[in-house]
């Protein structure tokens, strides 16, 4: 399997999860992918959603003390989601 096939396989339902807010009743139905002309596109709650986000490096969420102080900086960077790795 060639790699960008495997991002998308795994990193993709990691995305769509940490980009919704899972409040009972909040979510009207789970994410998904339709395909528009020649793209796909993402669809979260019914709405088209326009992913703008950033990545972190594999050391940098290792430690909740140290994100203590990167969380208020991605929220104001105005991102709406982060790909991190978790072990």
């Amino acid at each position: 399997m060639n790699s960008r096939k495997h991002l998308v396989i795994y990193i993709f339902p990691v995305i769509v999860a940490c980009s919704c807010n899972f409040e009972p009743g909040f979510v009207k139905t789970a994410p998904y992918l339709e395909k528009n002309g020649t793209s796909v596109q993402l669809f979260v709650d019914d709405k088209p959603f326009l992913i703008l986000g950033g990545e972190l490096h594999n050391s940098s969420s290792s430690s909740l003390e140290y994100m203590k102080d990167i969380w208020p900086l991605l929220r104001e960077s105005g991102m709406n989601t982060v790909l991190a790795g978790v072990e």
